[in-house]
């Protein structure tokens, strides 16, 4: 039985296809959001868990998790069926805050550094500004089972495919830098160390098919991860 599934709850229009706003959608072969569920009401637990992380660690993020209500896009992971009530924390365990650009091309890092270069053309990069998994790190994983933070960024890796997103950026401590690279993210450091809510960051960027390339290389050497790239890209292989 599959642990955890990865679904889109969007908010912000699509900017391909009739500029209509994004239903909930899985990832691949992931199930949608039960119809029971509105969007809003798994965004409001996305948002709820991120507050809960981010009281854990530390962050202060000041009111930027709600500071971009039209131009965000969420991704929840889900623990369902058995798995859920094993563990006692059926529903929402994780998430990712994507962020589009405003009408000038500016993203939520150049707030903290505006010289960055706007993206050319503007549409073409995002910004995350969560990825975040209850009790996780991005480079852990269980027995059996990849880091749950990949369900996430294969989800995210399907909307900027169809959207025509090319780069992400993001900020990231320097020890969250080295958890990223364990992770098979190649980030580029792209600025100075500042803080940013309330801890030092470096500003950094990473190409769309990078990420494809780096869950590919994975998926290479563990059928595990050969799941999620078979999710990702919405193909069904045969367990076992």
């Amino acid at each position: 039985m599959r642990v955890v599934q990865a679904v889109r709850v969007g908010v912000a229009p699509a900017r391909k296809h009739g500029g209509q706003a994004d239903a909930e959608k899985p990832a691949g072969n992931a199930s949608a959001v039960p119809a029971s569920e509105t969007a809003t009401a798994v965004v409001g637990e996305v948002v709820a868990l991120f507050r809960r992380i981010a009281q854990a660690e530390g962050w202060q993020p000041g009111g930027e998790l709600d500071a971009y209500p039209d131009r965000s896009v969420y991704f929840a992971l889900r623990r369902t069926g058995e798995a859920g009530k094993q563990t006692g924390k059926d529903g929402v365990v994780g998430g990712l805050h994507l962020v589009l650009p405003d009408a000038r091309g500016l993203l939520p890092g150049h707030r903290v550094w505006p010289e960055l270069p706007v993206p050319d053309p503007p549409g073409s990069a995002a910004h995350i500004l969560v990825l975040a998994a209850d009790g996780a790190e991005p480079a852990s994983s269980g027995a059996g089972e990849p880091s749950p933070f990949w369900h996430l960024c294969a989800a995210m890796w399907g909307y900027c495919v169809e959207q025509g997103v090319r780069e992400l950026r993001l900020e990231a401590t320097p020890k969250m830098l080295r958890c990223y690279r364990l992770l098979g993210w190649p980030l580029v450091v792209r600025g100075e160390l500042r803080e940013h809510w309330g801890e030092p960051c470096y500003p950094c960027s990473l190409s769309v098919r990078e990420v494809a390339g780096s869950l590919a290389e994975k998926a290479a050497r563990s059928r595990v991860y050969r799941r999620v790239l078979a999710d990702m890209v919405g193909i069904r292989i045969a367990d076992g």
